[in-house]
């Protein structure tokens, strides 16, 4: 028996999926966008809606809490969860900050339930072929370098319901709730690069800026980042919100091939 938090434009794509896993049932639901909890709630028509999270966790049959909330309040309810006693399933990225995170896992192991973070592409059959032939097929030979890419054809900003405000709708553009396009975008292919080396990064640079989306907005409209893994491979990093071309790849390049991952 579970529940879901935040229920928005991922949110309800993870509902409907978790929907689909025989034995899943939804007793509770939670959104502060009641547009958005009556969505849900018609997908779950078992489920209770709330729109205070606190009051999902003191529910005894919820056994489990899936969290898509903005990134700022991932710690926030994953650890009130993990203290209530329910396994969290937590959307990506962790958290907004290194320490939050580290309260997340301290809270998991406190409270020996599980926490698991969701990576999109770590679930995904074509990514974990891709793994496969990295890996096991070695069809790349030895692999170098990597290259990987999301680029966006527009601002990132979505209209403002009425009676919700623009950080409301719109909180990846601002700093303090938001890590930007590393944290939306980036995540999920230093995820795969970390995946596919066995490896995570030993150091990072990059740049970026507020170079033409001249709207409010505090974090970055294009970033470019270079990382060095400890084997010596480098990933290379781009994201872009003013053109879309070539959309998103992960490129690994060895002494013998290439292979290219998307969705």
């Amino acid at each position: 028996k579970c529940a879901f938090v935040g229920v928005g434009s991922q949110g309800v794509t993870d509902l409907k999926r978790a929907l689909s896993v025989a034995g899943v049932q939804f007793v509770a639901l939670c959104d502060i966008y009641q547009p958005n909890l009556d969505r849900a709630l018609a997908l779950a028509p078992g489920a209770k809606g709330y729109k205070d999270y606190r009051q999902v966790l003191e529910r005894k049959d919820v056994e489990a809490v899936l969290i898509a909330t903005p990134l700022f309040a991932h710690a926030m309810v994953a650890v009130d969860a993990l203290k209530a006693g329910k396994h969290v399933f937590c959307e990506k990225m962790m958290a907004y900050s290194i320490e939050d995170a580290k309260r997340m896992a301290r809270a998991a192991i406190a409270s020996k339930r599980v926490l698991q973070i969701g990576h999109q592409r770590r679930s995904n059959l074509i990514y974990n072929h891709g793994w496969e032939l990295i890996n096991k097929g070695k069809v790349c030979g030895k692999v170098t370098h990597v290259r990987a890419q999301w680029n966006r054809n527009g601002s990132w900003r979505r209209p403002v319901p009425k009676d919700t405000t623009d950080r409301h709708w719109n909180w990846r553009l601002y700093k303090d709730l938001s890590q930007g396009l590393m944290a939306e975008l980036g995540t999920h292919q230093v995820h795969v690069a970390n995946w596919y080396l066995g490896e995570a990064p030993k150091a990072v640079v990059g740049i970026g800026g507020i170079d033409y989306w001249k709207d409010g907005r505090t974090v970055f409209d294009n970033v470019e980042v270079i990382f060095e893994y400890p084997s010596g491979v480098k990933l290379n990093y781009t994201s872009l919100t003013t053109n879309q071309y070539d959309g998103f790849y992960e490129q690994f390049m060895g002494k013998d091939g290439t292979l290219i991952v998307s969705q």
